[in-house]
């Protein structure tokens, strides 16, 4: 289990040396003072729900081939989730629930678990959630070959459609490479902005994790 553990991190380790992106934020200064908390607390949910996952969707192959099994704690979790039939009392935001079916749709992919997800999702009338997160979900579907480009593309644009109901969009502005002793790493630029049409009341957001 350490073993694998310290597999896994290094692969993360790994991506970074070879150019796949971390991330450096703008905010929208000009949004109203009720939803910049809200602005604030973004990159870190993304970094959980979609960075971490994604990045799990490219090497996990890789750990599979090596003879390890990076992704049965997560059927395990689901599972129980499942078969609990609630994810915790305090999540109720759909943008929470599209995203934690996101999470495991990348890590999983077309995995007997992630089809039981959905249909614990329509039964429990989760539609807009499960709609959302299918259609996150299809934005790394596409990408047949993982290079850092690609990467920063299906980040910003996995994240514009998870967070479009709370009316915040990404705009990437490409990658600026910063050196670290002898280790030079990317960092995609983004920068969020608040809908011109977003109400100025707060929305509905997941908790902290």
């Amino acid at each position: 289990m350490v073993e694998e553990l310290l597999v896994h991190e290094l692969e993360h380790l790994r991506l970074a040396i070879e150019g796949f992106p971390r991330y450096d934020w703008v905010f929208d200064m000009s949004a109203p003072p009720d939803r910049q908390e809200e602005q604030r607390r973004l990159p870190n949910f993304l970094a959980l729900r979609v960075l971490d996952p994604m990045e799990h969707r490219i090497f996990y192959p890789l750990l599979k081939r090596m003879g390890y099994h990076p992704d049965s704690w997560r059927v395990e979790e689901m599972r129980a989730v499942v078969a609990k039939g609630s994810y915790g009392q305090d999540l109720t935001a759909p943008v929470e629930t599209a995203a934690r079916y996101l999470q495991v749709a990348m890590e999983l992919g077309e995995h007997t678990t992630v089809k039981r997800m959905v249909m614990w999702y329509q039964q429990e009338g989760w539609s807009e959630a499960l709609a959302l997160g299918r259609e996150a979900y299809s934005r790394v579907r596409r990408v047949s070959r993982w290079t850092p480009a690609a990467a920063l593309s299906a980040f910003a644009d996995v994240a514009n459609v998870l967070i479009r109901p709370l009316g915040w969009n990404v705009e990437s502005e490409g990658m600026l490479p910063k050196t670290f002793g002898h280790v030079i790493e990317n960092y995609g630029q983004l920068r969020l902005r608040l809908s011109s049409n977003a109400s100025e009341t707060a929305h509905p957001f997941p908790h902290d994790p």
